[in-house]
């Protein structure tokens, strides 16, 4: 079952994460301008953005919706590994989503407690890779989904259920599905503003154009993850408002 079971790293769909932590930290202003020459130099290794050529001034917004990778390196940085560590779990990772199917994988969360708790060290390049959902990450689709959801709604996060109702063939209903609310992500009003016109923008004018859809209102995040044994994982998340 790909869904619960496939563990994947996120790759840019984790900037959303990542974009949580930046502003709830309060290190960074939405404004804040960062300048993308196409890569970013660590000092002992060149971290390179997808964008070869370079994004050039970017802030909250343009770096959100071009899933500028330098922007991340930066401003993952500023809000610190903890601190996006502190998010991914908040978000969720690390945990499964409690839906009456067997064998539910958990994903693993990176980050520096983490890596502590195994007694390991941390390392500059650990918090760049982190920041942009490279590293150490899995997620199943199933928690990607519940990430996106969360930013629908507010940060509620439920219990997946696939039955909505049994009822006899007299009408008796036997059965009816509730919603129940597992955990919540606390983020400020204007986080979750930013976050939500960014991913409008990602499908506007962004990586996401290709999800336009006549008639809707898509918010959306697309991602490229490495994968060592093959071709690289492509993630996309996704809602819609739609206007009747």
């Amino acid at each position: 079952n790909v869904a619960l079971q496939g563990t994947y790293p996120p790759g840019s769909i984790f900037k959303i994460i990542t974009a949580a932590a930046i502003l709830e930290s309060g290190r960074v202003s939405p404004d804040d301008k960062v300048f993308c020459p196409g890569y970013y130099d660590a000092g002992s290794r060149v971290f390179k953005c997808w964008n070869k050529k370079g994004h050039g001034q970017v802030d909250f917004l343009s770096g959100l919706a071009n899933s500028c990778d330098v922007y991340f390196y930066v401003n993952g940085q500023r809000a610190g590994p903890l601190n996006i560590e502190k998010y991914a779990r908040a978000f969720r990772l690390g945990q499964t989503s409690g839906i009456a199917l067997p064998d539910e994988k958990q994903g693993n969360v990176f980050g520096p407690s983490a890596r502590a708790a195994k007694k390991s060290y941390w390392f500059i390049g650990d918090t760049l890779n982190l920041s942009i959902g490279q590293g150490e990450t899995l997620m199943t689709p199933m928690q990607a989904a519940g990430e996106i959801a969360a930013v629908a709604n507010g940060g509620v996060f439920h219990r997946p259920y696939y039955v909505d109702k049994i009822v006899k063939s007299d009408g008796q209903l036997l059965y009816k599905g509730e919603t129940q609310v597992l955990s919540r992500v606390e983020l400020k009003p204007q986080t979750w503003s930013l976050i939500r016109e960014g991913l409008k923008s990602v499908v506007s004018e962004g990586t996401g154009q290709v999800a336009k859809i006549k008639g809707a209102e898509m918010y959306g995040k697309t991602g490229t993850a490495q994968n060592p044994q093959g071709a690289d994982h492509a993630w996309f998340v996704a809602y819609a408002t739609v206007n009747n």
